[in-house]
């Protein structure tokens, strides 16, 4: 405000521009605006981002899972066993170290198959937890309505409806099209 509109511009604590610059005070430049610019971000308490990359990371681990099924593998491994127990039978060292070689290649596979997973479960326990944070927030800030106030939202709608609208008519052709948004009733009750 200015002094010809009800005052004097606000300084200080009571200007609602007033950044305290605890923090960015002591940053370097670049960092402080880029500080700067994140404070003002209205969207960065939001969790939708990180549920956004996580699920892009979830993707990328499942991509990275070798196609074959478990069962492929210890078939494989299965294979390369009856293949040493040949060599050992046979006492041909050249038979042993081929299938040892073969053993460690499908060995590692099943270890890089587990760490994926572990990864995989990991990713989907963070993807949860941003989830739910995000819900938390669209509730706290009033952004979600509960079915049972929605539903007093539309009987107040319907209510004022048949007060204000005297054809019979339009009152129906405009309950048709609230239950075409809704469904049935019968449907919504299941």
């Amino acid at each position: 405000m200015c002094k010809w509109h009800g005052g004097a511009t606000p300084r200080g604590i009571e200007s609602p521009n007033f950044r305290h610059g605890r923090m960015s005070k002591y940053l370097p430049r670049g960092l402080r605006d880029t500080f700067n610019e994140a404070y003002e971000d209205p969207a960065l308490l939001s969790h939708r981002t990180a549920v956004s990359l996580l699920d892009v990371r979830l993707k990328e681990l499942l991509e990275r899972l070798e196609t074959g099924e478990a069962g492929s593998l210890y078939g494989d491994l299965q294979s390369v066993w009856t293949e040493l127990q040949a060599g050992f039978r046979e006492g041909d060292p050249g038979v042993i170290r081929q299938a040892m070689d073969r053993m460690g290649v499908l060995v590692q596979r099943g270890m890089r198959n587990e760490e994926t997973w572990g990864e995989i479960q990991s990713v989907l326990g963070e993807q949860a937890r941003a989830a739910a944070l995000e819900w938390r927030r669209m509730v706290e800030l009033r952004q979600v309505l509960t079915l049972e106030e929605g539903m007093g939202i539309i009987t107040t709608i319907m209510e004022s409806i048949v007060r204000h609208v005297p054809d019979p008519q339009a009152r129906s052709r405009i309950s048709n099209d609230i239950e075409s948004v809704l469904g049935p009733a019968g449907e919504r009750e299941s």
